[in-house]
């Protein structure tokens, strides 16, 4: 019995160890299964990007992520237990941080901070987007808070970058001299200040919300349609375009125009760029008048008129060159000339004009049989010191040189005559008399005929061409043109220089001005019409023959000025 009994003790005692060894397996596997929860919890958290983090009231961390450390240059176990305020510098920061932590435990009510400033350890100025949220940690019944904070210093950064670029590129626009705008569903939705001035327009009221079509002409209404719907629905670029628009005043104006498909307000438009060309248009057509009315003048000269480009082929020509030598355009002496010995002479005259010099002179030559004479003038056209070109007339003389071919040998058949018969004179006085009387007709009609001849020339020069040159450079050239009209107007002073010596020697004492006054009145040209072609006041003509009756000695005599003149 009594060993039945202590088998019964030893029994229970057993079980009573059993039951403390089950006990204490059972709290170590709860407490393994803890401690393998924490580290998941720990690993799945320190995968995760933002920081994320549970705090006391005080701000000390109970539990932190790997982002949190790192921004603390730290390690999550170091970092645990720890106070902010032990590593954290920045006070104002600090205090800021607290107070939201403290609010959410208070009130039990989750917080979100768009935008809070942060310093890591670095120093670097970090900008967090935080939620935080009332927490409790299990088995522990104080307060506490759980945040997740995202670092946007890079999109706020980002945000700043393109506030910055989308201020650049508004002033860019707004200051640009070309009118912009932004068409969406076919109306204004944008103007500058250069569309503004463009239209006429008071401010951008009088434009945005209207349609765009207002603005256009009639006449383009179907191609800009075309083009509005190819920038808003295939969202395709629109090329350069020149077009015509309408002012808010009923003006119409000429524009280029250009369009790319844009996304604006949430809907798709286009950006548009117009530039006004209508003075560029105006100046075209004043040039376009101009070259008219410069190739009118070169047509209507009564002599040979070529000009040569750097590559030695001719590049303009007129009527009377035309009518001789054909079309002559593209090609180059050696395909025109008739013979060598007048090709060089051409070639020679050609290198001495593109070296600078201004060549002229009389040549003689024979070609098919047919014997002519010249006087040539060949100049150099310059631009910025270079030579662009050369110029050449080619005044036919042929009548006035034969004429004075033939007077010479009248005078020589007289000479001999005379020689002959000087034994004869008592006889033949009267015959000789004659024949001299005879000599000095066509030594007279030889004079007045190469007067008419030079007059003539001079004539054409200062009515025809010299007027129109005038007028030229009143209209709007560019510069190269001015420049080149400016090198023509000289050489058609110095061509017709040699004509006007004489003129100037008949009546010496008047001035280039009156020398012209003096022709015009001769032609029968009232003072209106003097006025139109020397570009001058009807005023400034009055007085003018005012100064020309004195230099004649006509002051206050009743004597037609006009038949004074033509009998000089």
């Amino acid at each position: 019995m009594q060993d039945r009994a202590k088998t019964t003790e030893q029994l229970l005692s057993e079980l009573h160890e059993l039951r403390e060894r089950v006990a204490e397996l059972q709290k170590r596997r709860v407490h393994a299964a803890l401690w393998e929860s924490d580290a998941q919890l720990q690993q799945i958290i320190d995968l995760a990007p933002h920081m994320i983090f549970v705090k006391s009231w005080d701000g000390k961390y109970l539990l932190v992520n790997k982002a949190v450390a790192k921004a603390y240059n730290t390690s999550v176990s170091a970092l645990t237990g720890k106070y902010q305020a032990d590593v954290h510098p920045h006070e104002s920061e600090l205090q800021a941080i607290l107070r939201d932590d403290r609010e959410v435990i208070t009130r039990g009510e989750p917080k979100f901070i768009p935008e809070q400033p942060y310093t890591d350890a670095q120093g670097n100025l970090c900008f967090l987007q935080t939620t935080k949220v009332p927490f409790h940690i299990p088995g522990d019944n104080a307060p506490a808070v759980l945040g997740v904070a995202i670092d946007v210093t890079n999109g706020k950064r980002a945000e700043e970058i393109l506030r910055e670029s989308e201020e650049k590129f508004r002033t860019l626009v707004e200051s640009a001299p070309d009118a912009i705008f932004i068409q969406k569903e076919g109306r204004f939705a944008y103007v500058n200040d250069a569309a503004i001035r463009l239209y006429g327009a008071a401010s951008g009221k009088d434009l945005l919300g209207h349609r765009m079509m207002e603005r256009v002409h009639p006449d383009y209404h179907a191609r800009i349609l075309e083009r509005i719907r190819t920038t808003n629905e295939e969202k395709k670029p629109a090329p350069l375009m020149e077009t015509k628009h309408v002012k808010l005043d009923g003006t119409t104006i000429d524009v280029e125009a250009v369009a790319s498909p844009i996304r604006y307000q949430q809907s798709q438009g286009a950006l548009v760029f117009l530039r006004d060309i209508t003075e560029r248009k105006r100046a075209e057509k004043a040039l376009r008048e101009s070259k008219a009315y410069l190739a009118a003048t070169i047509e209507s000269v009564p002599f040979e008129f070529w000009a040569m480009g750097p590559d030695g082929r001719y590049i303009m020509q007129n009527r009377v060159l035309r009518g001789r030598y054909g079309d002559i355009i593209g090609k180059k002496p050696e395909d025109i000339c008739p013979n060598e010995s007048l090709l060089s002479v051409w070639k020679d005259n050609h290198r001495r004009a593109f070296a600078g010099e201004l060549v002229k002179g009389e040549v003689r030559y024979v070609a098919e049989n047919e014997e002519r004479y010249l006087y040539k003038v060949v100049a150099p056209i310059y631009d910025a010191g270079r030579t662009l070109g050369i110029v050449g007339i080619n005044i036919d003389i042929t009548d006035r040189k034969l004429l004075e071919a033939a007077l010479t040998k009248v005078n020589e058949d007289l000479e001999s005559q005379v020689a002959e018969r000087t034994k004869e004179l008592g006889a033949k006085t009267r015959r000789l008399e004659e024949f001299n009387a005879a000599l000095k007709v066509l030594l007279k009609q030889r004079e007045e005929d190469r007067t008419e001849l030079e007059e003539s020339i001079l004539l054409n020069v200062k009515s025809l061409i010299v007027p129109l040159v005038e007028k030229l450079k009143k209209s709007r050239l560019g510069g190269d043109q001015m420049t080149c009209l400016t090198i023509l107007e000289s050489h058609i002073q110095e061509i017709s220089s040699p004509f006007t010596k004489r003129l100037f020697g008949k009546y010496l004492g008047l001035t280039n001005v009156e020398v012209q006054t003096v022709d015009l009145i001769r032609e029968g040209k009232t003072t209106k019409e003097i006025a139109e072609l020397l570009c001058v006041s009807e005023n400034t003509v009055s007085s003018t023959r005012f100064h020309i009756r004195k230099k004649l000695g006509l002051s206050n005599k009743k004597v037609n000025l006009r038949y004074y003149l033509k009998s000089l």
